[in-house]
């Protein structure tokens, strides 16, 4: 799993550097990493809400299993 992690950290790390937007410090990339993840989980759990016409949770697996954010899981 740990693997798996860091190939997702790494490809968004290319993607913010060919962006011209990458951070200095590596501590802030993780961060941010970290931040970005949790926040698009956030929201993916609050349009799951909104769109949801039953009053059932989603599992984890159905809100984080594309993406970077897979990792959360």
């Amino acid at each position: 799993m740990e693997r798996e992690t860091n190939t997702k950290l790494g490809l968004w790390r290319d993607m913010l550097r060919c962006s011209g937007m990458e951070p200095e410090a590596e501590i802030v990339q993780v961060n941010l990493f970290v931040t970005l993840s949790f926040l698009v989980a956030f929201v993916r759990g609050v349009v799951w809400t909104m769109e949801s016409p039953r009053k059932v949770e989603p599992s984890i697996e159905a809100l984080l299993d594309e993406g970077s954010v897979s990792w959360i899981a």
